[in-house]
């Protein structure tokens, strides 16, 4: 179930990330030249000082693109959890630890997703978690965890179908079926 509620977060500090990518030119076989991206130079820090990497290049290897994200960090109201928010360049050098700042509305991308499970084999009901004061639900789904044991005690889990879970009970055997070592399905 995804829940929402309308929060507000008091500002606490400030991070950010600078990166520029770094490629090297190969020669095609048609004596064309291709740059292929090879790695990335990264700068990030706490603060409100933002620097971009050093960039000593070797002959083969020329500056790519260059990209930055802004982070505010907050609390929210009542909590003591130090969380972060990627915020544009303008927001986050006019905020002032202490600020109180509105965050996103959870419709819209911040959401908590809450689960609830059946446990055990008198209880294969499945349930939705209860709304707790000020929240509201958007939607819910419900997904079925099948938790399997084989002859050797080692455990497996996997998401099955609501028909596969309601006629595997506990106890009863199965054939974990596996495609190029990965599992693939249950029969």
């Amino acid at each position: 179930m995804e829940v929402s509620r309308r929060l507000d977060g008091i500002v606490t500090g400030f991070t950010w990330l600078r990166a520029i990518s770094i490629g090297t030119q190969e020669r095609r076989q048609d004596g064309g030249d291709v740059w292929t991206q090879t790695h990335f130079l990264r700068e990030q820090g706490r603060g409100r000082e933002p620097f971009w990497p050093k960039v000593n290049l070797l002959p083969e290897e020329r500056e790519g693109h260059r990209f930055e994200h802004f982070y505010v960090l907050y609390v929210e109201e009542g909590s003591k959890e130090e969380q972060s928010l990627k915020v544009e360049e303008s927001q986050w050098r006019q905020l002032k630890e202490g600020d109180k700042l509105r965050l996103p509305d959870p419709r819209w991308g911040m959401t908590q997703t809450r689960t609830r499970s059946a446990q055990g084999p008198e209880d294969r009901t499945p349930r939705q978690p209860e709304l707790q004061a000020g929240e509201q639900g958007s939607w819910s789904y419900t997904t079925y965890i099948l938790h399997l044991r084989d002859d050797n005690g080692l455990g497996y889990s996997t998401p099955v179908s609501e028909e596969q879970w309601h006629r595997l009970t506990p106890g009863s055997r199965c054939t974990v079926v596996f495609n190029y070592g990965k599992f693939a399905r249950v029969e």
